[in-house]
């Protein structure tokens, strides 16, 4: 697969964040499964487009390297940020994009095709900050299925460059 490279604006989004170690992956579901009731109340006006924010090979709480992930809602500037989550400024930058196709419970096998082959292979290097993954209309969460587009910073690598 062929990433397309975009440069997207900086954005702000409002949502409930945790660490995951290796063994905690599967526990994300659980994470978005605790931030519904503020999608259905507090922040449902903003619920047009979810996003799930991540950054794997950070420190945790407790020092150990972990993914940090947040599940989260896109929320203009200014916009209160209820008791018991956070807001976080998503960075302006260059992305590559990737679509998942299918039912979410495979999404770890396309992150995987994304670091190991397609990134390389399209001359690009991973930033040290956060990607994302953006469910919007064509998501359903009833079923788990529907596209899922997957932004990872990304910079030439030097091998390319020139």
């Amino acid at each position: 697969m062929e990433p397309r490279v975009v440069t997207h604006e900086a954005f702000r989004v409002v949502g409930l964040e945790d660490w995951f170690t290796p063994e905690r992956i599967r526990e994300i579901p659980g994470l978005w499964a605790r931030f519904d009731p503020w999608l259905e109340g507090t922040l449902e006006q903003h619920a047009t487009e979810f996003y799930g924010l991540g950054q794997g090979e950070v420190p945790g709480p407790d020092g150990t390297p972990s993914l940090w992930y947040m599940a989260a809602v896109r929320v203009p500037p200014g916009a209160p940020v209820p008791e018991g989550l956070t807001a976080r400024t998503v960075p302006a930058g260059t992305y590559a994009v990737f679509t998942h196709e299918g039912h979410i419970s495979t999404i770890g096998k396309t992150f995987d095709a994304i670091f190991q082959s397609w990134l390389p292979a399209a001359g690009l290097r991973p930033l040290p900050s956060p990607g994302w993954e953006r469910y919007d209309e064509r998501w359903d969460g009833r079923t788990g299925t529907g596209p899922v587009d997957i932004y990872i910073p990304v910079e030439r690598s030097a091998a390319r460059s020139g």
